[in-house]
Parts: structure tokens; C-alpha cells; sequence
């Protein structure tokens, strides 16, 4: 501890300096984070119901037969999965509490049981800097984004990993990302997001009969696919703002709760530390004046 009142008091001073820091930042956070929430909860059902009509189309195969319908983009290519590549989304900023580091964490884990071959696209310099100084496959990176995640940015994303697959360039593409679950609540998340297989075969025949579609089928499939990828992508990057926002937004939170607890510890100290010179330089005028009673008796 200080020893020394002017110490205890600069330490005060500059503990209630950046306690005003971390209370701004912690009230910014709370009104990025109001908005990103309800984008987060405005694309959950719109992608839920994107959904749920490509499943009814993809419960009949024949559809995928049709010209202009590429069956890649459903099934991906014939044979075994030889080349995966993985998206992985932080944050390109710290002063989250855990958030980076539980991610990359959890990205590790992921990847080091991976044994087929990847390759990493990082979105977010934190994770970015993490793995390429790790020597970890690197084929892209997207740094920069803004704190409002805006449709055309997960539409440009969107073209570029459907591109991958129709290429060959990859044969299955997954995101490694904070799932959202409630202000200062997230989770870390792995989930497949090409091919779209994993909506196939959830739905009957018969039920999928019971809708009508207007032009056809077919041109509704056509004009699906390549927007439930869009509306995945864009759910998945609001819900890794969200949870980027909630973090930060508990970090300065807590940072702000410890300083006003440091500042009550350093003012006790500060109070017992101006006692005690009180009482010492009483000690020491008491004593000098017995001193000089003493000797002008003598």
C-alpha cells in the first residue's frame, strides 16, 4: 500500500479517472448492444422460416434435378469431405472480459480434432493475430467491421463461401462463433453452414404436398438457396456482434463495480494513513511543549 496520504489520494484520483472510462464505455456498449439485439432477434425467425420452406421443397429430390439448381450447394460433391474450411468470427477489439480468449479457445479445441485437412477465413483481428502467429492455415481474412453488422456485408460473405464450394475449392464450410443468448450471455458455437444438407429430409413428402407454390417449385428453389445462405450468414454475424457487445458491455461493468471498491479500500487507507500523522504530530507537539516546560523550570 501507499505510504504516504498524497499517494493514496493520486491513486484515488487516477482509479476514479478511469473508473469514468470504464462507466462511459459500459453505457455505450449497453446502446450497441440494445440494437444488435433486436437485428438478432428480427433474423432468427426470418431465417427459422427461410427454413422451413427449403426443407418442405427438398423433401422432393426431383427438384434438384432441375436446370438451373445447382446440387452442389444441397448435397456437396460426391464422395468423402477432403477439404473443410473453417470461419472463425472475434472480436478486432479487447476490453470484452472473456470473450476472445473462450473463443479461441473453443476454435482450438475444435480444430485440433479436426484431422482432415482446413483452412482458416478469420474475421476479427484478435483471432486473426492468434492464429496466424500460431503458424495455423490461413486463407483469408475480413478485419474492420462495423459495430452495426449491415445486410450487404453478410451478402458479400455469403457469395464469397458459396463460392468456395462451387469451385472446389472446399468441400464443406463451417463457422465457429458466439451464439447469442441474453445481455453478458453467449456461447461459444460450432455449426455447419455448407452444404445445406443438413435441411434435407426433415420434412415429409406428403407434407411438403400440402403447400402450393406460385410460380413452381422449382423457381422457388432456384431463388431459395442462395438466400437462406444469405440470411445464415447474417444471423450468424449479428449474433457474434451481440455477444461481443454483451461482454464488453458485463467487462466495463465489472471493471467499474471492482474501482468503486478499490476507491473505498484506498479511502480507508487514506483516512487511517491522515489519522495517524494527526496523532503524530500531536505526539510531537505534546512533546515538545513538556520539553519546553520542562526545561523552563529547570
Amino acid at each position: 500500500m501507499p505510504r504516504s496520504t498524497r499517494e493514496i489520494r493520486r491513486r484515488i484520483n487516477t482509479i476514479r479517472n478511469t473508473q469514468q472510462i470504464t462507466r462511459a464505455m459500459e453505457m455505450v456498449s449497453v446502446a450497441k448492444l440494445r440494437r444488435a439485439q433486436g437485428q438478432v432477434l428480427s433474423a432468427r425467425p426470418y431465417a427459422d422460416q427461410l427454413g422451413q420452406v427449403l426443407r418442405r421443397l427438398l423433401a422432393d429430390p426431383r427438384l434438384l434435378r432441375t436446370p438451373g439448381v445447382d446440387p452442389v450447394l444441397v448435397h456437396g460433391r460426391p464422395g468423402p469431405v477432403a477439404r473443410l474450411v473453417y470461419v472463425v468470427i472475434t472480436a478486432d477489439r479487447g476490453l470484452a472480459g472473456g470473450y476472445n480468449v473462450n473463443l479461441i479457445r473453443f476454435a482450438m479445441s475444435v480444430l485440433d480434432r479436426e484431422e482432415r485437412p482446413y483452412q482458416l477465413i478469420c474475421i476479427g483481428r484478435k483471432g486473426r493475430d492468434f492464429f496466424a502467429r500460431r503458424g495455423y492455415p490461413l486463407f483469408a481474412e475480413i478485419t474492420g467491421l462495423n459495430d452495426t453488422i449491415d445486410f450487404p456485408v453478410a451478402h458479400r460473405l455469403s457469395r464469397r463461401l458459396v463460392s468456395l464450394l462451387e469451385d472446389g475449392t472446399a468441400d464443406e464450410v463451417s463457422v465457429i462463433y458466439s451464439r447469442f443468448l441474453g445481455p453478458g450471455r453467449e456461447r461459444p458455437t460450432v455449426e455447419k453452414l455448407l452444404p445445406l444438407d443438413r435441411m434435407a429430409g426433415e420434412v415429409t413428402a406428403e407434407a411438403a404436398g400440402e403447400t402450393i407454390y406460385v410460380p413452381s417449385r422449382a423457381a422457388l428453389l432456384r431463388l431459395l438457396l442462395p438466400r437462406i445462405v444469405d440470411a445464415e450468414v447474417y444471423r450468424i454475424l449479428l449474433e457474434a456482434k451481440a455477444s461481443e457487445h454483451g461482454a464488453r458491455m458485463a467487462a466495463m461493468h465489472n471493471a467499474t463495480e471492482n474501482a468503486e471498491e478499490l476507491i473505498d479500500t484506498l479511502q480507508l487507507s487514506y483516512n487511517k494513513a491522515r489519522q495517524a500523522a494527526i496523532t503524530k504530530e500531536l505526539a510531537e507537539i505534546v512533546g515538545g511543549s513538556e520539553a519546553l516546560t520542562q526545561g523552563g523550570g529547570q
